[in-house]
């Protein structure tokens, strides 16, 4: 491999390995939204829920839940060390709404949220992930040139969020004017719609461009697959190729509400998968079927990635598991398409060398 994967390789290993950060910061409480973690005093104690997933220097709001009227204390830490601390007043009915910004990491970061009510006390794993994991690979990003169709806007805010150039393609798809390296859509509710950009994008696809393709609808159909649409319940465990997982955990995809998973043929390689819950007597278990939740397969000179739909839109900007599928498919293409490039001495149409 040339040159640009060797830095490829490095730049990966720095984003991965690069120590933590963190930042004492807290912010006042905000009642409005839907809190995203609820610390319980009163409980048995006997189920410990995993941990809560939340995006690095943004803020994770809590609903403390104990005795009415009550004023709690709570502590935010990272091991020995105490990031944040606070107090909150209960109201009539025992709940009091707080937030706090977790610190800014470069890797992911385990921290400990304390609430205490007296002599009564409970706690909560957060898993602080990096929101900014793009910013370090911007430049090679923008080499790709990289195109977006976003309709929500939101995947396009968290990529501005971390300095990573694109271009909007709400009007240039349907001109086939773009002729970048690789095409992330994202947000299309309609099946029609879908399918009228990925013929569009096809040509250009065998051609050696990358299309990512976010949640598509129901009853979207090409390439050799389909979703197979119905809630999709993670009681299984979930496997990764070793094409992705720099940011992305297994167990962050149990935390999100799926609408339907992937039915893919041979042609398609499977990034992310369900596994059966049952082990096999070597102690292997084995995919379970038709429940994929990422796949690629090449075409002709290009790929083609799909990301599963799930119950709610995708929200990469505020949502710490969306914005880590989102970089992490990215970091997925970028690696793919240098790789390619390397392989074809730098002439891929599609793309700058």
């Amino acid at each position: 491999m040339g040159n640009r994967s060797i830095n490829l390789a490095g730049l990966f290993a720095v984003l991965s390995m690069a120590p933590p950060v963190l930042a004492q910061t807290t912010r006042p409480a905000e009642s409005a939204r839907q809190p995203a973690l609820i610390l319980h005093l009163i409980s048995d104690g006997r189920n410990v829920p995993p941990a809560s997933p939340a995006l690095g220097g943004a803020p994770l709001d809590v609903l403390a839940v104990s005795t009415p009227h009550r004023a709690c204390r709570w502590i935010l830490a990272c091991r020995d060390r105490r990031l944040g601390g606070g107090q909150v007043l209960l109201n009539g009915q025992g709940m009091g709404p707080f937030a706090v910004t977790q610190p800014d990491v470069r890797v992911r970061t385990t921290l400990v949220l304390q609430l205490f009510d007296g002599e009564r006390m409970s706690s909560r794993a957060i898993e602080v992930i990096p929101a900014r994991p793009l910013s370090q690979a911007a430049e090679l990003i923008g080499r790709m040139q990289l195109g977006v169709l976003d309709a929500g806007g939101r995947l396009q805010a968290a990529l501005t969020d971390q300095k990573v150039a694109f271009e909007d393609l709400a009007g240039d798809l349907r001109q086939d004017a773009f002729a970048g390296g690789a095409v992330l859509l994202s947000g299309v509710a309609e099946a029609d719609e879908l399918a009228e950009a990925c013929h569009r994008l096809a040509g250009r696809i065998r051609d050696g461009m990358i299309a990512v393709i976010l949640a598509p609808p129901p009853s979207f159909r090409a390439w050799g697959a389909s979703v197979a649409a119905g809630p999709q319940e993670l009681s299984a465990p979930v496997a990764f190729s070793p094409a992705i997982g720099r940011f992305l955990r297994p167990e962050d995809l149990a935390t999100v509400q799926w609408a339907g998973s992937l039915r893919v043929d041979r042609s398609w390689q499977a990034l992310a998968w369900c596994q059966d819950r049952n082990k096999d007597a070597a102690g292997h278990r084995s995919p379970a079927a038709n429940c994929v939740l990422l796949a690629a397969r090449p075409l002709g000179k290009g790929w083609v990635c799909l990301v599963a739909p799930r119950m709610r839109a995708m929200d990469p900007l505020h949502d710490a598991v969306d914005r880590t599928i989102a970089n992490e498919v990215v970091l997925w293409t970028l690696a793919v398409y240098h790789h390619t490039d390397d392989q074809s001495g730098g002439r891929r149409k599609g793309g700058r060398p």
